[in-house]
């Protein structure tokens, strides 16, 4: 969760800088979205990177772990088969609606990005309480408790249901001031 902030935070940073430009930075356009996008994930890898090659860490990477175990790579691939075709459909429909929007103007291409970004932000909290909630549903169930698993389901959906109608409520009221950071014109029309 770390990783994909700092890699939203970083593009969230950029993404105007390089599409309008600002002092020594010439404004790309729409080539600065892209350029924002990829700086912030890579920051992202490379935090990733760091953590998983510190010094001192309780996980160490040596040249024989990284030898495939075929069967167990048939196995992962049988089970995550479903999963794989659901993330495949959100990703070919991300890229027709960016199509579609680049048909348009490439100035709604640019506000589409920027809003999704802000939007993915404000979510990932919510996708780290649910991918908790999964292992307590997981571990309860291996236990053999499934009173605390539904319990732990609920409690999750709950807590989630309470931070997303607080970050709802601030992309409603705060909406002006998130696309006045975005645009030069929204400050101008008021």
């Amino acid at each position: 969760m770390r990783a994909l902030w700092i890699a939203n935070a970083v593009n969230i940073v950029l993404c105007p800088l390089f599409i309008f430009g600002w002092g020594p930075v010439p404004a790309f356009g729409v080539l600065g979205s892209g350029i924002a996008t990829t700086i912030g994930r890579s920051t992202g890898v490379v935090y990733q990177l760091w953590n998983l090659f510190e010094v001192g860490k309780i996980v160490k990477i040596r040249l024989q772990h990284l030898r495939p175990q075929w069967d167990i790579v048939v196995r992962l691939l049988k089970l995550s088969a479903g999963s794989t075709g659901q993330y495949l459909i959100a990703s070919a429909s991300w890229i027709f609606m960016i199509y579609i929007l680049g048909q348009i103007s490439k100035e709604v291409t640019a506000g589409y990005t920027i809003a999704i970004r802000i939007v993915i932000f404000a979510l990932l909290p919510a996708w780290g309480m649910s991918n908790a909630a999964a292992t307590l549903v997981g571990q309860n169930l291996g236990a053999g408790h499934p009173d605390r698993a539904e319990k732990s389901a609920w409690r999750a959906g709950f807590f989630n249901m309470i931070f997303l109608a607080f970050i709802g409520a601030i992309c409603l009221i705060g909406a002006p001031f998130f696309i006045r950071l975005f645009t030069r014109t929204g400050s101008r029309s008021r």
